[in-house]
């Protein structure tokens, strides 16, 4: 179950195995992981800034600024709920590290590094958000049970475009990611994925349910697998398919690895887990590393050199180390 789970985690990364990297036997890979540290606590949300130094961390009624050398909790952010949601962050010159916190019908921007560290914008229905170079989008969901909109906003907070409506439903399994450049934002619902540019136009672009959504603006593709699948797309930002990959498990958590262009991809298996690394140009599977379990989700820094797993009950921080 996932608490033994925790504590195989635990056993092999406090042993003397964790001190040298965890490697793969099937295949010479290209990437290794050393462990960091551990946090102890059921994170609703991790994400990582540009070198991997810090974190913003979702916690019940809080968020937090985690270091990942030490896993050590710096400055907390209150805001007027107890369902703070970590969904995106970023470092931007001059303004340090900015994450993205959604709470009941609003988004929180959070900058620690500046004053004020904070502002609230009124989202109504609010569900996902990303950053954009040039302020932030919103699912969201106006009225319960109607079909969900995506709404791009200035830096301020005004709507810089009309919300772009799906014609469907969102709900806690849709996924969503964004190109940070363009706006260009790409959504996954029960129907599919479907791509959504700021002009308001609305193509769906693959017909996997409920799936995770990562935009890789190094290797310039999408990547998306099926929570409970077993293959990982990467589509051009037009919808066209760059390579399809198998894999051997059941994908739980996706994501890019910054400035490395490439996906990594969490599955289950037999064994526990294995962490996937996925040349994000060729497909060429570049690393499979096993993990005593799989990963709820993963975060990886902007520079590729440092990775968050989050489990039930904590989040492990990890090394990425380059073997060739």
């Amino acid at each position: 179950d996932q608490d033994n789970a925790e504590a195989h985690m635990r056993m092999i990364i406090g042993s003397a195995i964790a001190a040298t990297a965890l490697v793969g036997c099937a295949s010479p890979d290209s990437v290794a992981l050393e462990h960091r540290s551990e946090l102890s606590a059921q994170a609703r949300g991790v994400e990582l800034g540009e070198n991997g130094r810090v974190s913003n961390v979702g916690m019940f009624g809080t968020t937090c600024q985690v270091t990942t050398e030490f896993a050590m909790m710096q400055d907390d952010f209150d805001y007027d709920s107890d369902q703070d949601t970590v969904v995106d962050a970023e470092t931007f010159p001059g303004q340090g590290i900015t994450a993205v916190v959604i709470t009941p019908d609003k988004i929180n921007i959070t900058t620690p590094n500046l004053f004020p560290w904070s502002n609230t914008f009124e989202a109504v229905g609010v569900v996902n958000a990303q950053l954009t170079d040039a302020g932030f989008v919103g699912l969201q969901v106006p009225v319960q049970g109607s079909s969900c909109d995506v709404v791009w906003y200035d830096a301020t907070g005004q709507q810089v475009a009309s919300p772009a409506s799906l014609g469907v439903e969102c709900d806690e399994q849709s996924d969503m990611t964004t190109d940070d450049a363009s706006g260009t934002t790409w959504v996954s619902t029960n129907s599919g994925v479907v791509r959504i540019t700021p002009d308001g136009s609305v193509l769906p672009v693959d017909d996997t349910a409920n799936a995770r959504l990562s935009w890789d603006s190094d290797a310039n593709v999408l990547y998306l697998g099926a929570l409970g699948g077993d293959t990982v797309r990467a589509l051009e930002i037009d919808g066209a398919l760059r390579w399809e990959v198998a894999v051997s498990g059941e994908i739980t958590a996706l994501a890019h690895m910054g400035e490395e262009a490439n996906a990594a991809v969490s599955v289950s298996s037999s064994a526990g887990g294995e962490l996937i690394v996925i040349d994000g140009v060729t497909g060429e599977i570049e690393a499979d590393l096993p993990t005593p379990s799989a990963a709820m989700a993963l975060d990886i820094s902007g520079d590729g050199r440092v990775m968050a797993v989050t489990l039930p009950n904590s989040v492990h921080y990890f090394d990425i180390l380059a073997l060739q």
